[in-house]
């Protein structure tokens, strides 16, 4: 977390394609699946959350998805 901001830098092991992560996110649930190619960000519930990979920014909202390359 940086700047009130959700900051993913993934470094998965090489046997894994990818992890799935559901987490409060300052009062936000966050669905997260972390790739090695992308990120996939969902907001169940909550407000908005921003979200930072090193090659791409977002701003997710409630019952939205974004999809951020790595």
């Amino acid at each position: 977390m940086k700047d009130d901001t959700l900051e993913i830098r993934p470094n998965l092991p090489p046997e894994w394609e990818n992890v799935e992560l559901k987490f409060r996110f300052r009062g936000n649930l966050v669905d997260l699946k972390v790739g090695k190619e992308e990120v996939t960000v969902s907001v169940a519930e909550g407000g908005k959350v921003k979200v930072r990979t090193p090659r791409e920014e977002a701003e997710v909202k409630p019952g939205e998805t974004a999809v951020l390359e790595v």
